[in-house]
């Protein structure tokens, strides 16, 4: 079975910019059809509208950063006519975004695409107003592209794809070599129950790659890739699950805590143990 890496990009923009937001996705498709195999790396585009989970308890943008923009590894910020609806925190939600991912992940990783087409008839004077200024306050912070349609987008950002891969990623031999090491080690430091293997295995194919733990009064539910792995009323269905549960939270391969409400994501060690178990 071929290792390799996982690169995810957050796509991030207004509302005016659906069409670019869709090429991006098409863009980042082709370039896996066209590189994963040979440059043993495939990317992934995250957007809110596929793989944010419902949730309250927060303001929504809070929980869009909390949720996905720490597990991505770059993030693309498409502007056209508007800067976008303000948050408690920042001007808009997609700067709060840009602003929330640089911290947690360096502003180096931040692309951002501003485009040149003519302006739509009915366009916000205010928000291009706060577009414009946040794009003057950019050109003192860094590089950007500009593009004139979408066509222009697509040949740029699939070169920035190029760009990003090939600063971070190593030879394909010294990627498989380091891999391969790394699950040997994983391996002999771990032995899991067959039952902690098979809800490993069920949360790597779920798209965000986490275990939902929830206990109400209908019972206790464990799961993950939209399958319940408990009987919520049978206690010795719930006890075995748990357990499973807490042998890969105590193994540091899902990340913890095991507490109701929470969902458990899979480290980079849980990752490892699936390619091993995938490739036995």
């Amino acid at each position: 079975m071929q290792q390799g890496l996982i690169f995810r990009g957050f796509i991030a923009s207004p509302s005016d910019v659906e069409e670019e937001r869709d090429a991006a996705a098409d863009e980042i498709a082709h370039w896996n059809g066209a590189n994963s195999l040979a440059r043993a790396a495939i990317i992934e585009p995250v957007r809110i509208e596929t793989h944010a989970r419902s949730a309250l308890g927060a303001h929504p943008q809070e929980i869009i950063n909390k949720q996905l923009l720490d597990r991505c590894d770059f993030l693309i910020a498409i502007f056209w006519s508007r800067l976008g609806t303000p948050t408690a925190n920042e001007d808009s939600g997609t700067i709060d975004e840009i602003k929330e991912f640089a911290k947690l992940n360096g502003s180096e990783h931040v692309k951002l695409f501003f485009s040149n087409k003519d302006l739509p008839a009915d366009h916000d004077r205010d928000q291009l107003r706060r577009l414009r200024d946040f794009k003057r306050e950019m050109e003192t912070q860094g590089l950007y592209c500009s593009f004139r349609d979408v066509d222009d987008f697509k040949s740029k950002l699939r070169d920035q794809l190029d760009m990003l891969v090939n600063a971070t990623l190593p030879s394909r031999s010294a990627i498989v070599g380091t891999l391969s090491q790394e699950v040997a080690t994983v391996a002999a430091e771990i032995d899991l129950s067959d039952d902690a293997k098979k809800l490993l295995l069920e949360a790597a194919d779920d798209p965000h790659g986490d275990i939902a733990y929830v206990r109400s009064s209908s019972g206790t539910e464990i799961v993950a890739n939209d399958h319940n792995f408990t009987s919520p009323h049978d206690a010795r269905s719930v006890a075995k699950w748990t357990a499973a549960l807490k042998e890969l939270a105590q193994n540091q391969l899902v990340q913890g805590p095991v507490r109701s409400g929470y969902s458990l994501p899979l480290t980079h060690k849980g990752y490892q143990w699936v390619d091993r178990l995938r490739s036995q």
